[in-house]
């Protein structure tokens, strides 16, 4: 049956990421509050703005990597194959154990591709947040039935790291 799987994905893709807005509202903000008293307790965020002609295609690259590409593999592949159809217990084995591989993800990442984000990525309180945005993702996923909805929640969360609070250092090469 995995022709199942594979349709639901597809399906994923066309579905309305407005779908379950407001309840995913409510999370997204909750999250919000979350990771903001984390990063900024643990002096993980800080207030600084991007000041480089080059911030222009972030919005573009960063949608795509990281937003796309690993919301593709954690929620939309993983999640697709593994709990699309499944009880409750199943799913959420499922949105703990896709958010603590998409964790585990962010140090791999930084050892292997990107050592400006080492100090973020290998940072305890960083990775909390990023555990956070994990389960976060894929609860929304399975709410809205939607591709698309966590991608743009991913980007926004990455958005406002970047461009607002200090995480525009992990993007070195990008920027400079």
């Amino acid at each position: 049956m995995p022709w199942l799987y594979y349709n639901a994905f597809k399906k994923s893709f066309k579905n309305s990421p407005l779908r379950g807005i407001k309840g995913n509202s409510v999370i997204l903000l909750l999250f919000s509050l979350l990771a903001l008293t984390i990063g900024f307790y643990n002096n993980v965020f800080v207030l600084s703005f991007i000041n480089s002609f080059r911030a222009l295609i972030l919005p573009v690259t960063m949608f795509v990597m990281p937003c796309f590409m690993e919301e593709f593999f954690f929620r939309g592949i993983f999640m697709a194959l593994f709990c699309w159809k499944a009880g409750l217990v199943r799913k959420i084995f499922f949105i703990i154990f896709s958010s603590v591989i998409f964790t585990a993800w962010h140090p791999l990442n930084a050892g292997w591709f990107n050592e400006s984000a080492e100090t973020y990525f290998y940072n305890p309180s960083f990775l909390m947040i990023v555990f956070a945005l994990g389960l976060v993702c894929s609860i929304i996923y399975l709410r809205s039935k939607s591709f698309w909805a966590p991608v743009i929640v991913h980007w926004l969360v990455v958005m406002v790291w970047v461009f607002l609070l200090n995480g525009h250092n992990t993007v070195k090469n990008i920027l400079f």
